[in-house]
């Protein structure tokens, strides 16, 4: 087993908080960018093993709320996981935007005895990508998809901090109870559409020297207006965008942006569907929220708000790498 692979199989033990061996299931990946209590991968350079090995490998709880889940090696992660003991509950949006379908791993997981439910909100859609496992929360960007977990630009974060995985376990059990989820930005943690859009907002005005955003949707009037004050007190900003697929929101919000003299360019290659932020290069966030109206004020959506210096590092400098491979839009 080569040096790296043997790492990462170290890791996983340890972050699962358990002590058991996990089996990989894709390819080897470099050691995480590590700082406290959370973990940072980047896909697809890390690979996405590294989430199905933790569910693969999770021995008390396997909790999966999940907008998009449609990979097969991502289900038979969650059946190994349930075959081995674990506590395997999942939460599934039930029409997903754009015809996705997540019946054929409702039925497989129902078939494995996994406790598997729709859940869906009032006004919007469940585009939350959360996991907990043992002791740790995963916040991600990804749905658990072939694209999402192989080929496109994403990140995740396996996160210990006991607070926080209280809070996103409040989360899931109020959604799978559908309980109302009360407000609480005591942790890093931060939840569409309850406290994501006073926080993000909080954020951006708390940039004085530089933002870096990259982002698959954005139209949100209200955050639109605060990067270009941004701009306008004197800090670098800079916005990538996906070079295909963009909504005709996002395309109004990039002329928008260019006439206040923010740079906008277009990543062609991987597929942009991270949403990811750094500011003045001490803070990050990343999670499901877009700068959208409905992923803020109507969606279920999770993300994390991060100071971890290695994280935040991490995430600045693979956005100034696609930042550099990037196009004007």
């Amino acid at each position: 087993m080569g040096h790296r692979r043997l790492w990462s199989l170290v890791c996983l033990a340890a972050w699962a908080g358990c002590g058991w061996p996990v089996q990989p299931l894709r390819g080897g990946a470099p050691p995480p960018a590590t700082s406290g209590a959370a973990s940072l991968f980047v896909l697809p350079d890390d690979g996405g093993h590294v989430i199905l090995d933790a569910l693969a490998g999770a021995r008390r709880r396997a909790w999966v709320e999940m907008y998009l889940l449609t990979d097969g090696d991502a289900v038979d992660a969650l059946v190994a996981a349930r075959r081995a003991g674990a506590d395997v509950r999942v939460l599934l949006e039930p029409a997903p935007y754009g015809g996705g379908d997540n019946q054929t791993a409702y039925l497989a997981l129902q078939q494995e005895g996994v406790d598997v439910r729709w859940f869906s909100v009032p006004e919007g859609l469940v585009h939350i990508k959360l996991l907990l496992v043992d002791d740790t929360t995963w916040v991600l960007t990804p749905n658990l998809t072939t694209a999402g977990l192989t080929r496109n630009r994403e990140y995740a974060v396996a996160d210990r901090a006991p607070a926080d995985v209280a809070r996103a376990q409040a989360v899931f059990t109020a959604d799978a109870a559908g309980r109302t989820l009360e407000g609480d930005a005591g942790t890093r943690v931060l939840v569409s559409p309850l406290d994501a859009r006073p926080r993000l907002a909080a954020a951006i005005d708390a940039a004085q020297m530089s933002l870096q955003l990259e982002i698959e949707e954005l139209s949100d009037a209200d955050l639109l207006e605060r990067l270009l004050a941004a701009r306008g007190r004197g800090a670098s900003v800079s916005v990538i965008v996906p070079a295909s697929d963009r909504s005709s929101g996002t395309d109004d919000a990039v002329a928008r942006l260019q006439s206040g003299g923010i740079a906008v360019r277009a990543l062609p290659s991987p597929t942009l569907h991270a949403k990811a932020m750094v500011v003045d290069d001490v803070t990050a966030y990343l999670g499901s929220v877009n700068f959208t109206r409905a992923s803020l004020d109507d969606n279920r959506e999770l993300g994390i708000l991060l100071d971890d210096d290695a994280i935040v590092s991490r995430v600045g400098a693979t956005v100034t790498a696609d930042w550099a491979r990037a196009a004007a839009p």
